[in-house]
């Protein structure tokens, strides 16, 4: 008889196959947080939002998230997510152990590994614990402000857009600019972003010249002379509504009077539209015309000569801000009534950080959002030392802009890590003693108890294999070896997290005045609030791993007499299994005589972990509880047995077990379940403390219809200002967020 046990590598290598020939199916993750401030003691709570990067709609092609929270000194958090239809949450308890600093909360999936795609926030975090030193700022105090006309060179008597970027200015939100005329007459006004980023309309006149007077945050007038350049060309300003997208092309006056409008796809595969237009006109293209949400938009001469080009993104989120005057008094019940499309969302309400600005919606842009223009501009700067939140992206890709005209299709790496579709996923490479890879060999990974997992993979011709396995309820240790060949081979594993991480800003500005207090009140209330509330985290539903052995025999060892060495034990007991000197595999089981002719090694397990025959005889007995026989051939996976002989040792005594240099000990990380709602309601503990500043969070709102969505919580006995946040997507894939103040104020009696 044969057992037989269906492999799902075969599964996986179909995976493989049609994902790497559409290499353009990608993933994007976005993670919303609590709060981007916080003091230890306190947690960081996230939802994260896996969803198809073409599609916007949340994706079911990854379930596992891996998130990472990074410091100066390295990893401070490395945790897995479980992903329920591209939907997880999660929970960091920052510990009175981690310092001081400004960290950055990494979150992606194995397959968005490929690319080098991931999701990036910033987050301070203050320990109040630790003597507080001010940072010294050795930074340079010289700035220089960029001017980078949209289609790359000022166009004479027509309109231009033009992108702006101050650096190395302190407070740049503060700055303020103007552009003059040679008798001093002012042309225009502008301002900076946070991100010292902005843009402005400018009209150029080859009889004038120009300069630009800036206004520091202290006052000081900076002068520079703009360097115009002015000539012929062509101009394209863009403007798009839900329906259409206007596009105005305007031209010097001597030029030819028709061109070509094309606009294409960001990687170039798809034409969306293609028309000879006037080179003075006003061009409006329907939306639904056009399936992407990045495109190029190109004006062409009649005789293909590239006149001006622009990079354009349409998915521009829903965001509404709104301060409020209500007053709700503490400890008190409150029911928020909100009007929210059809969705998937995440809410927080928390009291806002003195001295600091509320937090501000990153659901505008992140990361994975600028990462599909890397062909096209170069955002390394913003990436190393920029928190994206609310970056105005036209501003950025104008003064981030390459030739776009010159780009080329984007093609793919080749991919070798598959995504974590239904199990979770442990890949490497087998090499042997030469540092040469090893094709068409078995590797064997293990998760060793009472009820055991094993798997089992071939190498590709690279060498390269990946082994599935069930999630773990709680970290352990897994087991990787090569069967069957020498013991010099050895394993190399892919890291499950990030191998490296970019460089960033881990410096952290001065705290003020305002800002210490608070802190200092904080952490008073967080040691109250966790003194008298301590909650247990969820775990996942238990279940055993599968396929299990159908075992034949089964023989409990404390059941006979004991003997000294396993090799008697096997002789005198156990029937089913022969164990002889001087051949190449010492324990044997008795399969079918009719096998004997093609017969193969057998499975020889501790605990489920693979091991030498010669070394486990040498084990002691006494550390062995049951031993468990199946005569049959036996397939796992694409590995083929004739029998398996598993033995289970008594509690403790695995770690006994001298395993040779050539098994490879992978910590397996538990793989957590999503944390849901916290609303902790006290108004009727009138004896206890209520300390809280987030008063609630809820992971997984989900909204059904149009009617209207109700929140409840309970206030806190802490007044102050608080920020209700909901941030998430719609039905259609497309960001929204809800920014929404109010106050609690103490009742007057």
């Amino acid at each position: 008889m044969m057992r037989i046990v269906f492999s799902i590598s075969i599964f996986f290598a179909l995976v493989s196959n049609s994902l790497a020939q559409g290499s353009n199916i990608r993933e994007e993750v976005y993670v919303h947080l609590n709060s981007d401030y916080l003091i230890v003691g306190e947690s960081i709570l996230f939802s994260a939002y896996c969803r198809g990067e073409s599609t916007g709609q949340l994706s079911d092609l990854s379930k596992v998230l891996y998130v990472e929270l990074v410091g100066e000194k390295g990893a401070v958090f490395q945790e897995k997510i479980r992903l329920d239809h591209g939907v997880g949450s999660g929970e960091l308890f920052l510990n009175s152990l981690i310092p001081t600093g400004k960290y950055y909360l990494f979150a992606y999936t194995r397959w968005m590994k490929n690319f080098g795609d991931y999701h990036q926030s910033e987050v301070v975090i203050i320990n109040p614990y630790e003597d507080y030193k001010v940072p010294v700022d050795s930074s340079k105090k010289s700035f220089k402000l960029d001017l980078r006309p949209a289609t790359g060179k000022y166009v004479s008597e027509v309109e231009n857009v033009v992108g702006y970027q101050l650096t190395g200015g302190d407070q740049q939100e503060l700055w303020k600019g103007k552009v003059v005329n040679a008798n001093g007459d002012k042309i225009l006004d502008f301002t900076f972003d946070q991100f010292g980023l902005g843009k402005f309309l400018f009209t150029p006149s080859l009889k004038e010249s120009y300069q630009v007077i800036l206004e520091d945050n202290k006052g000081n007038f900076h002068f520079q002379d703009m360097e115009l350049s002015a000539g012929g060309g062509s101009t394209i300003l863009l403007e798009h509504s839900r329906y259409n997208l206007d596009v105005q092309v305007s031209s010097y006056p001597d030029m030819n009077e028709f061109g070509r409008l094309v606009i294409t796809s960001l990687d170039r595969s798809m034409t969306y539209y293609d028309r000879s237009v006037n080179l003075n006109s006003q061009n409006r293209i329907k939306r639904d015309q056009i399936d992407n949400d990045e495109v190029v938009v190109e004006l062409y001469s009649e005789n293909d000569e590239l006149f001006a080009s622009r990079v354009w993104y349409f998915d521009v989120p829903s965001v509404t801000v709104s301060e409020s005057d209500v007053n709700y008094p503490t400890r008190t019940a409150l029911n928020l009534t909100k009007n929210i499309p059809e969705g998937q969302y995440s809410v927080s309400v928390r009291k806002c950080a003195e001295g600091k600005s509320a937090t501000k919606s990153s659901v505008i842009l992140d990361q994975s959002d600028l990462s599909r223009f890397s062909d096209y501009v170069d955002l390394s700067t913003y990436f190393n030392t920029k928190n994206l939140d609310q970056i105005d992206l036209e501003s950025l890709l104008l003064v981030a802009s390459q030739e776009v005209g010159s780009s080329k299709i984007k093609t793919t790496e080749s991919i070798h890590l598959l995504p974590e579709f239904r199990e979770e996923l442990i890949s490497g490479k087998l090499f042997d003693a030469n540092k040469t890879p090893l094709p068409n060999q078995f590797v064997a990974l293990t998760i060793p108890g009472e009820v055991f997992q094993l798997r089992i993979a071939q190498t590709d011709n690279n060498g390269a294999f990946t082994l599935p396995f069930k999630s773990q309820l709680s970290e352990i240790n897994g087991y990787i070896v090569a069967l069957d060949t020498s013991s010099s081979n050895y394993v190399v594993l892919d890291d499950m997290f990030m191998s490296s991480y970019p460089k960033l800003d881990y410096k952290l500005k001065a705290l003020e005045k305002d800002q210490v207090a608070d802190i200092i009140a904080r952490s008073i209330r967080s040691q109250i609030q966790n003194t008298f509330f301590v909650e247990l985290p969820e775990s996942l539903d238990s279940s055993k791993w599968l396929p299990q052995i159908p075992f034949d025999q089964s023989y409990i060892l404390d059941e006979y007499t004991r003997f000294k060495t396993l090799k008697e034990t096997f002789v005198e007991y156990i029937l089913a299994v022969n164990v002889r000197e001087n051949r190449p595999y010492k324990i044997r089981t008795w399969t079918d005589f009719n096998l004997k002719s093609d017969q193969k090694p057998p499975l020889v397990l501790l605990d489920g972990v693979p091991v030498p025959h010669d070394q486990l005889l040498e084990f002691s007995p006494y550390n062995i509880e049951k031993i468990e026989v199946l005569k049959d051939r036996y397939f796992l996976g694409p590995y083929i047995a004739d029998g398996v002989v598993s033995l289970t040792t008594k509690p403790g005594s695995f770690k006994d077990f001298d395993f040779p240099d050539n098994y490879e000990v992978v910590k397996i990380k538990e793989l957590r379940s999503t944390i849901g709602e916290i609303n902790q309601n006290v108004t009727n503990t009138l004896n206890l403390p209520d300390q809280r500043d987030q008063l609630y969070w809820a992971s997984d709102l989900t909204v059904s219809s149009e009617e209207s969505t109700e929140i409840s919580f309970t206030s806190s006995d802490v007044p102050g200002k608080y920020e209700m946040v909901i941030e998430g997507f719609t039905e259609e894939g497309k960001p929204y967020s809800i920014i929404e103040f109010f106050n609690v104020v103490q009742p007057v009696n």
